[in-house]
């Protein structure tokens, strides 16, 4: 794989140095090869351990803490730039949304963030499709409003980056036993919910 001027490598441990050696021939690379642990704004840490049964195991964790927090900055950044905006610095939050918050249709005024809440939550959007799907409904539920953005937009966004800000070392994790893949199973999977959604009743998060 090839992005930018990082080429990524996928294949058999036994195999690895003679791809290598037959790339090299073709392309002179300014680094030596080494084992992916970042690519994209994501932190990849695979290592292997022993449950208390004594049995090896493999782990593997992705976490984006730095972009994300990133995208915190950006928002803050915007929040003092733009007039009207001081109140909706970050604060605690401890979810990234409430059932009520986009909620029915509004005559409020245009929102203050309306110029750059599409930036905000797309950026976000990546984060949330590699490694955080726990802020993935919220984005869903800010998008549909970026072309009518609201007042009560404005506190959504405040919400949902203020979470993002107090969440930064959630990670998603997996362990197996070697040689046990077999014996995979699914213990929760995403699934849609019963009208969800309070403005329009469609089905739209939910966990099984």
């Amino acid at each position: 794989m090839v992005y930018v001027d990082d080429l990524l490598l996928i294949a058999h441990m036994a195999h690895e140095a003679a791809l290598w050696r037959g790339i090299e021939k073709h392309i002179t690379f300014s680094e030596p090869a080494l084992p992916m642990d970042r690519y994209l704004g994501a932190h990849y840490v695979m290592g292997k351990f022993k449950d208390a049964t004594g049995r090896e195991c493999v782990s593997f964790s992705v976490e984006m803490s730095e972009f994300c927090s990133s995208a915190c900055k950006m928002y803050t950044i915007d929040v003092q730039r733009l007039s009207g905006a001081s109140g909706l610095k970050l604060q605690k939050a401890d979810t990234p949304y409430t059932a009520e918050d986009t909620a029915g249709d509004s005559d409020e005024p245009p929102g203050v963030m309306s110029s750059v809440c599409a930036s905000h939550s797309m950026r976000l959007l990546f984060a949330a499709r590699v490694a955080r799907p726990d802020l993935q409904t919220a984005i869903v539920r800010l998008a549909k409003h970026i072309t009518k953005w609201k007042c009560r937009h404005d506190r959504c966004l405040q919400r949902f980056v203020s979470y993002v800000h107090g969440s930064l070392g959630l990670r998603l994790t997996g362990t197996m036993p070697v040689g046990l893949s077999e014996d995979a199973r699914i213990l929760i999977w995403p699934d849609a919910d019963l009208a969800g959604d309070k403005g329009s009743s469609r089905a739209s998060e939910g966990f099984g």
